[in-house]
């Protein structure tokens, strides 16, 4: 079987419109910028604030903890990519008396538990960079990221759900805009160039995690987003629609060998379905993007993190409407011959 046409590794929903922003949200330049202006605001609260974060994480949320002057606590991912609950359990245990923040991590889209009800008296942060808003979710916070490579594209932006109490704050930063050249290099991309303004894109957003963490890293500068970008935001948000990802994803876990697959419920649009292979292809990538965290991670607990480490080393298959059903075959036929005989 011949390898199928060239694609991106990710592709994300963009529509041109503007609609009024949701109430409530703060938008940011990034969603690290988010991320440091809300843990800068709980260490004021609460100095002995412990947080708890997975250990494959990107490193814009380890550098944003870091320049907030936090202190962090890493635990494992579990086979369904959510916290490992025992670990989280532990932490908190041995924390007794200082006041906990969570970070579960949604990661690729994958459901988390409800972490508030679990634990009320944590301050739970979802970091929801790699999925949507959950208006169900229980959680204080909850982040959002709209990088070229994310579910939902301004050609970079975040915004902070939760975050009423601060807005004096954040009133007082100072705005980060340029939508219109956002918007035409976001046209440009789609219309000239298709997959491969994705595929740059992609890649320069891999570069900067590589060295998000580096001594010679640039800080992180804290800007709202001014509001023509945010309704811009806002607008594709309203327009997304998950039911392309979300066949996508049910096919291969239909094709797919049960050995490679993650514990993942079927029904619904991940950013990137995992396998547990080293596979090249047309649209794969790689988990190595978040390796610096998951070494930090190890280093500072003293210990390895399996779950972690399976997620590093997996491949990512792509779930964008640009799969088609030539890509999807090609990829089941690989991975039934790594997984062996009695897979197949």
């Amino acid at each position: 079987m011949h390898p199928p046409q060239p694609i991106p590794p990710l592709i994300p929903h963009v529509r041109y419109g503007s609609r009024p922003s949701e109430s409530g949200w703060l938008f940011f330049g990034a969603a690290r910028q988010g991320m440091k202006f809300l843990s800068q605001h709980l260490l004021r609260q609460h100095p002995d604030l412990l947080f708890i974060v997975p250990a494959y994480t990107c490193d814009s949320v380890v550098q944003a903890l870091d320049e907030a002057g936090a202190e962090m606590a890493f635990v494992d991912v579990a086979p369904d990519l959510d916290l490992d609950l025992a670990a989280v359990r532990g932490w908190i245990e041995r924390s007794a008396g200082r006041t906990v923040a969570l970070v579960p991590t949604p990661l690729f889209g994958a459901p988390v538990r409800p972490y508030k009800q679990l634990f009320p008296d944590c301050i739970v942060i979802e970091d929801r960079a790699q999925t949507l808003p959950d208006p169900a979710s229980g959680a204080d916070f909850q982040l959002l990221s709209f990088g070229p490579g994310k579910q939902v594209s301004g050609m970079g932006g975040g915004a902070l759900l939760g975050g009423g109490a601060l807005r004096n704050g954040y009133a007082a930063l100072e705005q980060e805009c340029g939508a219109v050249r956002h918007v035409v290099l976001s046209l440009v991309g789609n219309l000239l160039f298709g997959p491969a303004w994705a595929l740059f894109g992609q890649k320069v957003t891999q570069r900067h995690s590589a060295n998000a963490i580096d001594k010679e890293s640039r800080s992180i500068d804290i800007r709202a987003l001014c509001e023509d970008r945010a309704r811009w935001i806002t607008h594709s948000l309203q327009t997304w629609d998950g039911t392309g990802r979300t066949r996508i994803a049910d096919a291969y876990h239909r094709s797919i060998p049960q050995a490679l697959r993650f514990d993942m419920p079927c029904g619904l649009p991940y950013l990137r379905y995992p396998v547990r292979a080293s596979l090249e292809g047309p649209g794969i990538s790689s988990g190595r993007m978040y390796e610096k965290v998951v070494q930090r991670a190890e280093e500072s607990s003293r210990r390895q993190f399996p779950g972690a480490r399976a997620v590093m080393e997996a491949s990512f298959l792509p779930t964008h409407h640009r799969v088609t059903a030539e890509h999807m075959a090609w990829y089941a036929d690989r991975l039934s011959g790594l997984a062996g005989p009695a897979a197949a």
